[in-house]
């Protein structure tokens, strides 16, 4: 069951981990912009804009650097705590990146680009035991919005709202 989970959650294949970067990437750049919407910025808030520039430029030791400033101003800044996880991701230092993905889930365990990018890190280093847990938190929400929704029922599996068939397809449940 833990196997048709990642192969629900991770549709690409694992060659192509360089796609998941910049998914993980998008999921801060996102938040960073939402952020940013007073004319004045904090200079966290100027680090978080200022590095995503640099990542952009494929600048990624200075873009560190400059998530990390920021976060002298702000320590718990879970943006540039997130950032600087995805840009080590983006550097191919997925230990460094799960240090502070789980940095910034210390802060917030409800912080969901960071449980997003945990466990694509964790997926990526082939460690689907630490994986396996961390889609399964992002997906029990997922599945109370299709049970909601009438997609989903009692009878599918409760974190991806899917049925499957004999050979391990999956299919989503039908309303009942």
């Amino acid at each position: 069951m833990s196997f048709r989970l990642l192969n629900d959650f991770f549709a690409w294949p694992r060659s192509q981990a360089w796609l998941w970067a910049w998914v993980l990437f998008a999921s801060f750049t996102l938040q960073a912009q939402s952020s940013s919407t007073s004319t004045t910025l904090t200079p966290a808030q100027e680090a978080s804009r200022t590095g995503l520039t640099l990542v952009k430029e494929n600048r990624l030791d200075e873009a560190i650097q400059t998530f990390a400033a920021g976060l002298k101003s702000d320590p718990q800044n879970l943006v540039l705590l997130n950032a600087i996880g995805a840009t080590y991701t983006l550097k191919g230092d997925s230990d460094q990146a799960k240090k502070y993905f789980l940095l910034c889930l210390e802060r917030d365990p409800q912080f969901i680009p960071a449980r997003k990018n945990l466990a694509i890190s964790y997926f990526n280093a082939g460690q689907y035991g630490l994986a396996v847990p961390e889609l399964k938190r992002l997906m029990i929400g997922r599945a109370g919005k299709l049970e909601r929704l009438g997609l989903a029922d009692s009878k599918s599996d409760s974190a991806t709202g899917c049925n499957y068939d004999d050979r391990g397809n999956h299919r989503m449940a039908p309303a009942t």
